[in-house]
Formats: structure tokens, sequence, C-alpha cells
């Protein structure tokens, strides 16, 4: 009988053991992720490079960006400067040169040459870029015709 009373006492004594205290309690469900998941959406590094291009946009951040992007193209990070680019895109849907961005960093380059997937991505992209240039400046609408050429 002393056996059977010590285990009911260690069962009561492991069970409440388990138990969660009140400040341990499960956290409440997170919220609906935003549309661009933070795990993908690209930090902006500082000390990347000092290269600013400026852009017509509405956002700071995408002008950010952009230069970011452009930083890794000269750094020969063209998957990171896609993203860079494409972040710029996001923030500023009406920003022509994010789109040129793209496509300059799906493009051929010294270490790559271009594969039919990359090629198809920056047609595509050259696409929304002539269209948004429409509305662009001389300027951004020479560096659209130039890349579409290309």
């Amino acid at each position: 009988m002393r056996t059977s009373v010590l285990v009911a006492l260690a069962s009561l004594f492991v069970a409440g053991c388990n138990r969660p205290s009140p400040e341990h309690a499960a956290a409440p469900a997170p919220a609906a992720a935003p549309t661009t998941p933070l795990a993908q959406t690209p930090p902006l590094i500082p000390g990347m490079g000092n290269h600013h291009h400026a852009i017509v946009t509405t956002s700071s951040e995408a002008q950010q960006y952009f230069d970011q992007g452009f930083n890794y193209v000269f750094g020969f990070n063209h998957e990171e400067a896609v993203r860079s680019f494409r972040r710029a895109a996001e923030l500023d849907p009406k920003a022509a040169m994010p789109h040129w961005g793209i496509a300059w960093a799906l493009g051929p380059n010294y270490n790559l040459d271009i594969d039919d997937p990359r090629a198809k991505q920056a047609s595509q992209e050259m696409q929304v870029a002539q269209k948004l240039a429409a509305a662009a400046p001389p300027e951004e609408r020479a560096y659209v015709a130039a890349m579409a050429v290309r």
C-alpha cells in the first residue's frame, strides 16, 4: 500500500510539473502574414556601397532598395540585386526603374551567361518597365529603351 501511495504522489508531482505556469501560458496565435513575408523581404544593409542613382519614386525606401540593388550588381551578387530591385518595385509599383534593374541583374554578366528562364523573366520585367516608363522622364525612358535592346 505504501508503494501505491508513493506512485500516486509521484504521478501527481510529475503532472503538476508539466503544467505551464500562468506567465508561461500559450501565446496567442500570430497575426496573418504580411504580403511579403519578413523572411523573404531583403534587409537594407548599411555599408554595401555608396552608389546613388536617383529614380522617380514616391518612396524613399524604394530608392534605398534600388540603390542597394545597384551596389549588389556592382558586387556581382545578381541574385540579391534582383531581390532588392523587386522590393523597390513592391514599394513603388508605379516606378519603372526597379523593373529595369531586375532585367539588368537577370541579364548576362561576367560570371554567368543568361539561360532561358532568366531571359524570360528579364523580358517580362522589361515589358512592365516599358509600360511604366511611358509616364517617366526622358532619362528613365532612355534607360528602359536601351535595356530593351540588350
